[in-house]
């Protein structure tokens, strides 16, 4: 016998198949966890080197032709989109937008489609076959439901239309006064709606939804410095006569420069209470002579020499008549205005399409920038 005892040797029993399943399953955890460690990084420093795309959008601005007004006078509300590309489905073809306003101060006097720089409704573009554009602004005071719908197809619409441009411009009458009044889009109104070229949602940005405006009560005159210092100079001259008995002059040197005081003092109190140029003053009584007599009435004068209010005003309408360099207009409203022109006008031109800015100049109403479809 050997010197140690002996055992019998057993084979090795084989390892049960869920425990080579679960050594397995945990190597590749393990080999995945630090993979992982490398990777991560890895990947996350992809995605900060990766170049960022942003999604483009339009944006919306809303400016006026004047912070500042008197009664009377009219501010043009301008509503502009920018920010286009002109890449597929990247134009505008239909809105519809609420525009909120005080109608105790404000009154909506005409609305245009026209955009001013280039004289085009640009969702009514050249296009054989096309639809017409439909569009208005509906008053329902405080609020004006406004909307356009172009009729034009999605490649014209891509192809042609501008980048930035004003789609629509709405007319105010100032008819009360206030230190600030508001115009603006209603941003909270769930219909608000911008269309693209494909017929879906216009992504867009509203940068300035409103404009401030401030109106006065009376436009200030222009005479009235002028007035007060006619009576600064009466009152001067009234001072200088009171004085002249203090001054050691002589008599005839004293009595002149009285009469010239007074003659002065009378001048600026006669001046100042002189109506401004261009009032209008109330006609003299006719002598008892004349009473019970027929007056032949006043020449009126023509509807384009009136000194109108408005400060600038986009035109768009159809040419019913002409005078030499004056045209009348029917509007889109269903007015009719008389307008100046620079160049003649023939009878060849009516009936046909026009569009401008009207201008007041001095006692005229000038159309520049003027347009006249062929």
């Amino acid at each position: 016998m050997l010197g140690r005892s002996w055992r019998p040797q057993h084979p090795p029993h084989p390892r049960p198949t869920y425990l080579r399943e679960a050594q397995v399953n945990l190597s590749c955890h393990l080999f995945q966890h630090k993979l992982g460690h490398l990777v991560a990084p890895l990947f996350a420093l992809a995605l900060a080197l990766a170049p960022l795309h942003a999604a483009r959008a339009a944006v919306i601005d809303v400016s006026a032709s004047t912070n500042a007004l008197s009664v009377g006078q009219d501010v043009l509300l301008n509503f502009a989109i920018s920010g286009l590309s002109g890449a597929p489905g990247d134009s505008l073809s239909a809105f519809d937008l609420d525009i909120l306003y005080d109608h105790a101060v404000l009154q909506l006097r005409d609305v245009s489609f026209i955009d001013p720089l280039s004289h085009t409704n640009l969702l009514e573009l050249p296009e054989p076959g096309s639809f017409a554009f439909l569009g208005d602004a509906i008053d329902q005071a405080p609020r004006i439901d406004a909307f356009g719908l172009s009729g034009n197809s999605a490649a014209v619409l891509d192809a042609d239309q501008a980048n930035a441009f004003t789609f629509l411009t709405l007319t105010f009458r100032a008819v009360g006064s206030s230190l600030a009044t508001g115009v603006a889009i209603d941003t909270l109104d769930p219909a608000l709606l911008f269309v693209d070229s494909g017929a879906g949602t216009l992504a867009a940005t509203i940068r300035a939804a409103g404009v401030t405006l401030v109106v006065n009560q009376l436009a200030v005159n222009a005479a009235e410095p002028d007035s007060l210092l006619l009576l600064l100079a009466g009152a001067t001259a009234l001072l200088t006569l009171r004085r002249l008995p203090l001054q050691p002059l002589r008599p005839r040197r004293a009595s002149v420069a009285a009469g010239a005081a007074v003659r002065a003092s009378l001048l600026a109190l006669g001046l100042a209470g002189a109506p401004p140029a261009g009032a209008q003053t109330p006609p003299a009584a006719a002598p008892p002579s004349q009473q019970g007599q027929t007056v032949p009435p006043a020449r009126q004068t023509p509807p384009d020499r009136a000194a109108p209010a408005l400060l600038a005003e986009p035109v768009d309408g159809m040419i019913v008549a002409v005078q030499g360099h004056r045209a009348q207009v029917r509007l889109r409203g269903g007015g009719l205005r008389w307008f100046s022109t620079g160049a003649a006008l023939t009878p060849a031109q009516v009936g046909k399409r026009v569009s401008g800015i009207a201008v007041a100049k001095g006692d005229a109403v000038v159309l520049e920038q003027s347009w006249i479809a062929n």
